[in-house]
């Protein structure tokens, strides 16, 4: 089982490799095949070749201008951006417009022209053959057989119409514009079977396009000067309109110079908001000194004393420095005199005197801080009422210059509207009489002497390349369609088991395949048949096979052919059986031409003749032919007679080879292969499909039944020698002699 299972691992990984050489042999098996149709092509190739139109090429080189030489600048009347480089893109599609060439077509009357009249030439077509020559005359008289039918009036504009479109599909497949990279150039180029034609219509094509450009430009500046005529007539109009709107503004609100009245009103409105700021900090500051001293009838002096506003005063300091001194003087008298003293009563009183007058003073003061906040919250009042009228003034000046400014716009606008469009009047006018080309003629074509195309030897060499290509993939295909085994190779790569050997085709002049290997013991056949032999032996050198069963697909393989030259060639080194047990359709006893109904190996499996008479000797070794065909062959072959017979023939021959019956027919093949201790599998080269004999390989292998290898028989080897190992190969060069 593991080594079942390594054989398909091994032939998994030798399916993944591409096999280039056997991608040679079939290439190489089918050469001259490949050969034929190559030349076969070519030759076609020529015929239709020669039989061609040549066909010129002429072109003219066009450089067109970026930036056009113009009397006057007009551009916006043109909407044209030379700077562009979509600019050019759209030239080069111009010169490929199909009106640009219906009227190259129709300047040169190209529609009565032999290339181009559908009625007198192949359109589109640069063959010269005329079919009708070619086809027997019952093929073009065929429409007089066929049933008529009504009439159908066809519109001679709609036939018009189609020829024109058919010319002109010509004569743009015929047209080539080819830009020149990083340039302004651009070639225009023409081909046809008239080298006068060619160069006839590159030029004219080159004129045509210019000669277009000028005609739109002129059209354009006359429908913007008849355009610019309208619109001027209606700028006028309102133009005066707007100047008339404005004189009358101005005459109705007494207007002659608004910026030197807005001017002093607002010189007298930013005086008043500078006043009315001092004013109103002024009226703050007040303010805040009248809530500081509040209500003052009934406060004492030292209350009185304590408002900041109060003490700050000048006369209030001067007192309080008095006030003061007069009462050091008491308390300086009290220490030395009575209350009653003279001088203390007199510094009492200058004290008391002191106190009253400084309150007297506080009293004046707070009735004097009060009177000036009443002043400046009048004065706060009045800059107030002021300061509304000037930004009322301010305001309504403002307004008048609004409007004012609204209308000398509107005037201006249609000023500017109004001398644009005059100008560019005036402009198209003068430039109606003078257009610029945009593109001029750098290189005239030249009638050309040689044609370019059909490149005669490129076609055929094109023509037998492809055929060559053509011949490989169809030897590919038939190689894929082809399902049977024809080479050592595709045994090896389809059913990756061990080759003995291949058995080369017999000619008539190598004789009958019976005798040819004791007749020619030198020959490649008989040397084919003892590689068989010698990789049958060497498969079993420990362990000798004594009983080989030799067996194949289907009939017709050459298992019995096999069987017997193997047979002959042990029996030079061993003793040797050879047995028929292909029941069904016996060979061995018409291959030695014995008589009808002699018995063998049914007769011996029944019982109804003996060993010796079922025995025949051979030169070298002895055969057991089929004998009677049986009703029942596997029934023989199951039996428990045949399993007798079978073992004691075991032990008076060296070597026993059965021939039996093909495994895709009956079962006879596996029944004996069960008794067997090899198994040679033969294949019919070119006949037998690979997945019939891998199926039939497929019935031993996964019986586990022993299989020695593959015999691939009716072998060309020439041809073999021509594709696997070239000339000269292995079996000419050692098998090449003779006897």
């Amino acid at each position: 089982m593991n080594t079942q299972m390594t054989n398909q691992s091994t032939a998994l990984l030798q399916d993944e490799v591409i096999d280039l050489s056997h991608y040679w042999r079939i290439v190489m098996q089918r050469k001259w095949a490949i050969v034929g149709l190559a030349f076969a092509l070519s030759l076609v190739a020529t015929l239709v070749v020669f039989a061609m139109k040549p066909v010129y090429n002429a072109s003219t080189t066009i450089l067109i201008e970026s930036e056009q030489a113009k009397a006057v600048s007009i551009e916006e009347v043109y909407g044209l951006n030379t700077g562009a480089k979509e600019y050019f893109v759209t030239q080069f599609e111009i010169l490929k417009s199909r009106d640009l060439a219906l009227k190259v077509v129709n300047q040169l009357d190209l529609r009565n022209h032999p290339e181009f009249n559908p009625d007198t030439a192949n359109t589109g077509s640069f063959i010269n053959i005329d079919l009708k020559s070619w086809l027997p005359s019952g093929l073009i008289d065929l429409k007089s057989w066929l049933p008529s039918g009504p009439v159908e009036t066809i519109d001679p504009d709609y036939i018009e119409t189609k020829k024109m479109a058919a010319i002109l599909n010509q004569f743009v497949d015929q047209l080539t514009i080819s830009p020149v990279r990083k340039t302004q150039l651009v070639m225009v180029s023409f081909e046809s079977t008239s080298p006068k034609l060619a160069a006839l219509v590159a030029n004219t094509m080159a004129k045509v396009y210019i000669n277009n450009h000028l005609e739109a430009k002129l059209d354009a500046t006359r429908q913007a000067a008849t355009w610019l005529g309208e619109r001027i007539e209606g700028l006028k109009g309102k133009l005066d309109a707007s100047e008339q709107r404005l004189q009358a503004y101005r005459d109705q609100e007494g207007l002659v110079d608004v910026s030197g009245v807005k001017t002093l009103n607002e010189q007298e409105l930013n005086a008043l908001t500078t006043r009315f700021v001092e004013v109103r900090r002024e009226r703050s500051r007040a303010e805040n000194i009248f809530n500081q001293i509040g209500n003052l009838k009934n406060k004492t002096s030292e209350e009185l004393m304590s408002v900041p506003a109060i003490l700050k005063h000048q006369h209030i300091h001067r007192l309080q420095e008095q006030e003061s001194t007069a009462k050091s003087d008491v308390a300086n008298l009290a220490k030395r005199y009575g209350p009653k003293h003279p001088k203390m009563i007199s510094a009492k009183s200058r004290l008391d005197t002191t106190i009253i007058e400084l309150k007297r003073q506080a009293v004046s003061i707070v009735a004097g801080i009060k009177k000036e906040y009443e002043v400046s919250l009048r004065n706060e009042q009045d800059l107030t009422t002021q300061l509304a009228i000037s930004k009322k003034e301010v305001g309504l000046i403002n307004k008048k210059e609004f409007k004012l400014r609204e209308l000398e716009r509107v005037a201006q606008t249609n000023r500017k509207l109004y001398d644009l469009f005059f100008t560019r009047t005036q402009e198209t006018n003068e430039s109606s009489g003078f257009q610029s080309a945009h593109a001029r003629v750098i290189d005239k074509a030249l009638r050309p002497i040689a044609p370019v195309k059909p490149k005669k030897g490129l076609i055929i060499l094109l023509a037998l390349i492809l055929g060559g290509m053509l011949g490989v993939v169809i030897a590919f295909l038939l190689d894929s369609l082809d399902s049977t085994l024809k080479s050592p190779s595709d045994l090896q790569d389809r059913l990756h088991q061990p080759l003995l050997g291949i058995l080369p085709i017999l000619k008539e002049k190598d004789g009958n395949p019976i005798s040819v290997y004791k007749d020619k013991p030198l020959s490649q056949f008989s040397e084919a048949v003892n590689t068989i032999r010698t990789g049958m032996v060497l498969s079993g050198i420990d362990n000798p096979h004594k009983i080989t069963i030799v067996t194949s697909t289907s009939p017709g393989e050459g298992k019995s052919t096999v069987s017997l030259n193997l047979a002959q060639s042990l029996a030079k080194m061993e003793n040797v059986l050879l047995i028929d047990a292909d029941m069904r359709r016996p060979t061995l006893a018409v291959a030695f031409n014995l008589p009808k109904g002699s018995p063998g190996l049914s007769n011996l499996v029944a019982g109804t003749s003996p060993l010796e008479h079922c025995l025949y000797k051979q030169d070298g070794f002895d055969m057991i032919p089929s004998g009677v065909v049986p009703s029942n062959p596997l029934e023989l072959i199951s039996s428990k007679a045949f399993k007798e017979i079978l073992l004691s023939l075991r032990g008076q021959y060296d070597r026993i080879i059965i021939d039996s019956a093909p495994v895709q027919a009956v079962s006879d093949s596996l029944i004996l292969s069960t008794m067997a201790d090899s198994i040679i599998y033969t294949i019919r080269a070119n006949s037998t499909p690979h997945k019939a004999a891998s199926a039939g390989i497929a019935r031993f292998t996964h019986s586990n039944l022993p299989l020695t290898g593959l015999v691939l028989n009716r072998v060309d080897t020439e041809q073999l020698e021509k594709y696997s190992y070239g000339n000269g190969g292995y079996y000419n060069g050692y098998y090449g002699y003779k006897q």
